[in-house]
């Protein structure tokens, strides 16, 4: 049987090649994005945290300068974490576009290896039948000499019962 040749297995070398990297930098992705989220969060508790500080005990006060460092700090966090959601922001896009790419690839290279198995298949489909069909010719020309050889003896028989009388 002849062996199977795949004539694009570098293109699919190729491809796979794309697809590990579409898949690392996608994995990357989400784990810039896990962390963002685990950012943004921690900025909000903080924030909050902030915020119940700066609600008085009951019967106190804060003077003005206490209540103004506080004010500021509340906005010096709130900057903080508008900064950290549009970090965020940034890195939802930059994952679906990895996850859109990383799709691609797996479509590319997918569709490759559907293409190599079916040609796997219609070359041993092919081998198949050219080995039933030497096996059938074989079987014929056998056939073909177990006639000839009993017309033969049949006729040398014939020849010797005429020699006879």
């Amino acid at each position: 049987m002849k062996r199977f040749e795949f004539r694009l297995e570098s293109v699919r070398i190729l491809r796979q090649r794309i697809l590990n990297e579409a898949e690392s930098s996608y994995g990357r992705a989400v784990r810039d994005r896990r962390r963002a989220e685990n950012a943004v969060a921690d900025g909000d508790s903080r924030l909050k945290a902030m915020n119940a500080q700066m609600t008085p005990e009951v019967g106190g006060k804060y003077s003005p300068s206490t209540q103004s460092s506080y004010i500021e700090s509340l906005r010096e966090q709130d900057r903080k974490l508008q900064g950290l959601r549009t970090a965020l922001a940034r890195s939802l896009q930059y994952e679906a576009k990895c996850r859109k790419a990383f799709i691609a690839a797996r479509r590319d290279h997918e569709s490759l290896v559907n293409l190599k198995e079916r040609q796997r298949h219609q070359h041993f489909y092919h081998q198949d039948q050219l080995e039933q069909r030497e096996m059938d010719d074989l079987f014929n020309a056998r056939r073909q000499i177990e006639q000839t050889a009993a017309a033969l003896e049949s006729s040398t028989v014939g020849w010797e019962e005429s020699d006879a009388i």
